[in-house]
């Protein structure tokens, strides 16, 4: 009885350990529609459409999406101040901080904020740069919300449609870089409890008879 009792613990913890689900890999850029205006500092921002203006940038986890992607950005037509990007966003309930979401017709996914800085040397008439941190969810393949590292950029093109463009990059954090929970890593304490506990159980039968 105490063997099986031991043998069925040290199975049921291996099995709860050995569940892993999946984060997203790889990176994403894209190019939207927008209006950048440098006075007074920070600046300000305005999405003004969900159009893309050069082709996406894809990698990893993200390739599975269709082009063209189509582009919500938080807030669209009101001017943002450079150091609120996604704060107190008004299309996603669930998201309060999104800085950005999209989709294929099928496939989509979405950046929240969770931290940003501005770069030293901008806002200029010239642009602007914005580093940050945040989690990225996509809707399909069953992957988990991912930390990772993300940065916005506002770039002055002539040839872009209002004279900006604005670039957003998100990089997944690398799940080999990432501490995280090493598979049978706390078997051997909950092992030793659990024959610790049935040695105890032995030696009481022991005293009472």
């Amino acid at each position: 009885m105490t063997k099986k009792f031991l043998l069925a613990t040290v199975a049921c913890l291996g099995f709860m350990g050995s569940a892993q689900a999946g984060s997203i890999i790889g990176g994403l850029t894209v190019f939207g529609d927008s209006y950048f205006d440098a006075t007074p500092a920070p600046g300000t921002v305005e999405f003004l459409s969900s159009k893309i203006l050069l082709p996406t940038i894809a990698t990893g986890s993200f390739t599975t999406l269709g082009k063209p992607l189509t582009l919500i950005w938080s807030n669209p037509g009101i001017d943002i101040p450079a150091d609120h990007l996604g704060i107190g966003s008004n299309y996603l309930p669930w998201c309060p901080n999104c800085l950005l979401a999209f989709n294929d017709g099928v496939r989509g996914g979405w950046l929240d904020i969770t931290s940003l800085k501005i770069e030293p040397t901008t806002p200029s008439a010239t642009g602007l740069v914005v580093d940050g941190r945040g989690i990225m969810t996509l809707n399909y393949n069953g992957f988990d919300p991912t930390p990772g590292s993300w940065r916005f950029t506002e770039n002055y093109v002539s040839a872009a449609p209002n004279g900006w463009w604005a670039q957003l990059s998100f990089v997944a954090d690398d799940p080999a870089q990432v501490p995280g929970p090493i598979v049978g890593a706390g078997l051997p304490g909950l092992v030793s409890a659990a024959f610790g506990m049935v040695m105890l159980a032995r030696r009481r039968r022991q005293q009472a008879a």
